[in-house]
């Protein structure tokens, strides 16, 4: 059987119809607990991103800080003048 959406939105109005104050009561723990949580979050997205911040660089097509000193020839070092009998 096919619900159409206008089954959802009757269902979704009927809900908020109903609707009854939940007399909730958040003490000083749960902010404490809520800001954690937000550093956490922030901390786990700071590891990621050291973790994988040549994959992302490369993704966006940006150049790692060795193929700009080299040249861009891959980490080949040039010859000198000893190397080329100079």
């Amino acid at each position: 059987m096919k619900r159409s959406p206008a089954l959802a939105a009757l269902a979704a109005v009927w809900l908020l119809a109903l609707e009854q104050s939940a007399r909730a009561y958040l003490d000083p723990g749960s902010g404490s607990m809520i800001l954690q949580l937000v550093l956490g979050a922030l901390a786990a997205t700071a590891v990621a991103l050291r973790a994988f911040w040549t994959q992302i660089k490369a993704l966006f097509g940006l150049r790692s800080a060795e193929k700009r000193r080299d040249g861009g020839n891959g980490g080949a070092n040039p010859p000198n003048d000893r190397e080329s009998g100079q």
